[in-house]
């Protein structure tokens, strides 16, 4: 068991700048990271689940941890590197207000996945279907690194 924070982020500003043809926006934006933070805690299992322990506002389905989760426990099954047996339930104690934008759902995701990754690792990922799962959760990276606050990323319609 281990518990994450997850930080809010502050945009000095954001650019919308189009729509992609799957929906998501083009986004420029220039943030910084706030004292603000969420708290995940991870508890692994051999249920080969992933499911959350927080009864929130959204359903599990549209968790952002819960799809980053899910997406990278996919790749690493793919890979070898997980169990098909692997899994994990997230609890999530919120104190960033949801719909804010503070960019806590992206920080949920972005801290599940710094969670789930070993230590110095980097990602290969060599077929369609692994490029696919990743891409579902890659815009939510740049919370992942306060040294690189500039996002040139997409977002949700």
């Amino acid at each position: 068991m281990s518990v994450w924070l997850a930080p809010a982020k502050l945009n000095l500003f954001l650019h919308v700048l189009g729509r992609r043809q799957d929906g998501y926006h083009l986004l420029q934006s220039l943030f910084c990271l706030i004292d603000w933070c969420d708290e995940l805690e991870f508890m692994p299992n051999q249920l080969a689940t992933i499911t959350r322990q927080t009864q929130l506002d959204w359903p599990e389905s549209q968790d952002l941890s819960i799809r980053a989760a899910k997406a990278l426990r996919a790749v690493g099954i793919e890979m070898g590197v997980l169990s098909a047996r692997a899994g994990c339930a997230i609890s999530i104690k919120k104190s960033i207000p949801s719909g804010a934008g503070l960019g806590g759902g992206s920080s949920d995701a972005a801290t599940t996945c710094w969670h789930s990754m070993p230590s110095g690792s980097s990602v290969c990922l060599a077929t369609s279907s692994q490029r696919s799962a990743w891409r579902s959760v890659q815009t939510f990276l740049f919370f992942c690194s306060a040294s690189r606050p500039w996002s040139p990323g997409s977002a949700s319609p």
